[in-house]
């Protein structure tokens, strides 16, 4: 099945807004709309990775960091250790090369204000069928009449 990566990012400000932002993700290495195929190896295995990357980014299993607490050498130490990721392959050196290209900060908003300290972000990614999109137009906006016609 061919499914859009979703992301829902943002952080809280010292004044106590959120800053929020969501869409769906541009592909890392082709850029355009990330679509993944769940039965393309390689499309599963970038995915995968990206995948633990940011969950790794935003602090992993340890709750007291943050977004931008981790560094990408200890995040790389972290993944050349996941079993899933030894499954489909990765060596050390391809998750370094390849996460060069993961920048989550272009999907993070700017902050409302110039004194604003963000902090207790958030990224959460989610796969949608690709087929399941509606596209808003006449008739779309004409459904219930044309069945009434029927």
């Amino acid at each position: 099945m061919k499914l859009k990566v979703k992301y829902d990012c943002g952080f809280d400000e010292n004044d106590g807004d959120e800053c929020k932002e969501h869409g769906f993700m541009m592909h890392p290495l082709k850029r355009g709309t990330w679509i993944i195929d769940d039965e393309n190896k390689e499309d599963m295995r970038l995915f995968a990775l990206f995948y633990n990357y940011v969950y790794e980014t935003m602090g992993g299993d340890d709750s007291s960091k943050d977004f931008g607490d981790v560094t990408d050498e200890e995040i790389v130490d972290i993944l050349a250790k996941d079993n899933t990721l030894k499954i489909m392959g990765y060596t050390k050196e391809e998750i370094t090369q390849t996460i060069q290209s993961f920048d989550l900060f272009f999907y993070f908003p700017s902050t409302h204000s110039s004194l604003a300290e963000p902090h207790d972000y958030w990224f959460n990614v989610e796969v949608v069928p690709v087929h399941e999109q509606i596209w808003i137009n006449n008739e779309f906006l004409l459904k219930p009449w044309q069945s009434a016609e029927k």
